[in-house]
C-alpha cells in the first residue's frame, strides 16, 4: 500500500478532473451531431479519443500503481454521479 497520501488525493483530483473532461467532449459531442453531414463518424472518433486520452491519463497519473489507479477511477466515477445527478435535476424543474 502507499504511504503517501499526497498521490493518492492528487490522483483522485486528476480522476474529478478527466470525469469532468470527459463528460464535456462528451456533451460538446452530442450537441454538434445535427451539423454533421455524418454524425457516425463523428461519435466513433469521439469516442475513440476520448476513450484513448482518459485510459492514458491514468495510466500516466497512476505511475502504474493500482492504488493509484483505483483513486483516479473513483474521482472519475464520484465526477459521472454528480453529473448525472445534476443533469436530472435540471429536467425535473419547470422551464418557464
Amino acid at each position: 500500500m502507499i504511504d503517501d497520501p499526497y498521490f493518492l488525493a492528487t490522483a483522485f483530483a486528476a480522476g474529478l478532473s478527466l470525469g469532468g473532461l470527459y463528460l464535456g467532449t462528451l456533451w460538446f459531442t452530442l450537441r454538434r451531431l445535427h451539423q454533421t453531414r455524418h454524425p457516425e463518424l463523428w461519435v466513433l472518433a469521439s469516442t475513440a479519443c476520448r476513450i484513448g486520452l482518459l485510459l492514458s491519463a491514468w495510466h500516466w497519473i497512476s505511475g502504474g500503481q493500482w492504488q493509484g489507479l483505483l483513486a483516479c477511477l473513483l474521482g472519475f466515477l464520484v465526477m459521472r454521479f454528480g453529473a448525472v445527478r445534476l443533469a436530472r435535476a435540471g429536467l425535473n424543474q419547470k422551464i418557464v
